[in-house]
């Protein structure tokens, strides 16, 4: 029965040894820090269609409308598609990059981004809710929208 409670003993000394190597070893915790970014979501109005900002948390990045354009592309939460928040982005759109030069942020999508849009509402829509989310920067003025890395321009045609 000694030996057991040596080994007990032996045992619970190993592991706080261990989460003490461990807690000195790994540097001290630095919280993650973030930013809020706006994403552009759709309401339907009895006679229109207005975009909606909305807030959403990131980790703070250099590539900050590349992150904004993914959060986008997330679409709304649940708690915003009860307050009739809605994307006019088709599903299944992938965001391969954004590059912003002298003003102009390029937004290069899978070609599902344009894949059967229809109607001159929806295609208004869709650019407000890009345009709005990324002229939040000042380094963005205007936007371009391309296709498959830029194989063809985006069809935002009604």
């Amino acid at each position: 029965m000694k030996y057991i409670a040596w080994i007990l003993i032996g045992t619970v000394l190993g592991a706080v040894g261990d989460w003490l190597f461990l807690q000195y070893n790994s540097g001290p915790v630095i919280p993650q820090q973030t930013q809020t970014i706006l994403a552009y979501f759709n309401r339907s109005e009895p006679t229109d269609i207005v975009q909606v900002a909305v807030n959403r948390t990131i980790s703070v990045t250099k590539a900050v409308a590349t992150a904004a354009m993914q959060e986008l592309l997330k679409g709304p939460t649940a708690a915003e598609k009860a307050e009739g928040l809605t994307t006019a982005i088709n599903a299944g759109t992938v965001l391969n990059y954004v590059k912003i030069e002298n003003g102009i942020a390029t937004v290069d999508f899978n070609d599902q981004f344009d894949f059967q849009i229809g109607g001159s509402a929806r295609v208004r829509a869709i650019y407000q809710q890009i345009f709005k989310t990324l002229t939040q920067f000042s380094t963005i003025k205007s936007i371009q929208l391309t296709i498959n890395n830029g194989e063809r321009p985006a069809n935002l045609e009604p």
